[in-house]
């Protein structure tokens, strides 16, 4: 998807800007409702749900090192 994803700690962070792809995982839950709210709190404050083309995704809302940013938009792929 368009956007850019950054290491936060052992995490990634997701954003819209700067321009580029991200690479990741659809998933299709069985329950909704439940399992959203569960990664909602497990995210924390730091990470917003937004809807994107139909799927949620967590956009980073926190500080971070623009330093920090994936270039292969991959989180396994340094």
């Amino acid at each position: 998807m368009p956007g850019s994803i950054f290491r936060i700690g052992k995490y990634p962070g997701y954003r819209r800007e700067p321009e580029g792809i991200v690479h990741g995982e659809l998933w299709r839950l069985h329950e909704p409702e439940a399992m959203l709210a569960a990664l909602d709190d497990y995210e924390g404050p730091a990470y917003s749900r937004v809807l994107v083309n139909d799927a949620w995704i967590y956009l980073y809302i926190g500080a971070m090192d623009a330093d920090a940013r994936i270039q292969s938009g991959d989180f396994l792929v340094p």
